[in-house]
């Protein structure tokens, strides 16, 4: 299974067990409590939106989540990609105010089929401990 990470916008057309990815082509993955150090960004948080998936489909559903937020946020987010694997995918977003991005994110996909299912958190750039957005009431959060 292909996992790692794959630049906003860009659709990675492999499928799920269709073969070797060269090492030259291997995105980065993401993991919990490793901070972004040397990112990019200037913006202080990370925003993640997390899926449970495992299938073609599901990784078809992030695709269009993902661009959904590319087209309809607002300047002060960025989308910085996304990584599909061990279970689950994730959408990650920087900005510098994590509760009114969350509350874009609420708009723009409140009627999407994967609404129901998402997870949302955020942490600062650097940092290693999530604050979940949603749902509320849930205590924990991990980037596998």
């Amino acid at each position: 299974m292909a996992t790692g990470r794959v630049e906003p916008g860009k659709r990675d057309h492999r499928r799920l067990g269709t073969g070797q990815i060269p090492d030259s082509e291997k995105p980065t993955s993401r993991a919990l409590a490793r901070p972004i150090s040397g990112s990019l960004s200037p913006m202080r948080y990370q925003v993640v939106l997390q899926w449970p998936a495992s299938s073609a489909n599901d990784y078809d559903g992030i695709l269009d989540v993902e661009t959904s937020l590319i087209e309809q946020l607002s300047e002060q987010s960025k989308v910085d990609g996304h990584d599909f694997g061990s279970g689950q995918a994730n959408i990650f977003v920087h900005t510098d105010d994590p509760r009114r991005t969350f509350e874009e994110i609420r708009k723009i996909l409140s009627g999407h089929r994967l609404w129901p299912n998402g997870r949302i958190a955020y942490r600062q750039i650097d940092g290693v401990e999530y604050f979940v957005l949603w749902p509320q009431g849930a205590k924990t959060f991990k980037v596998l």
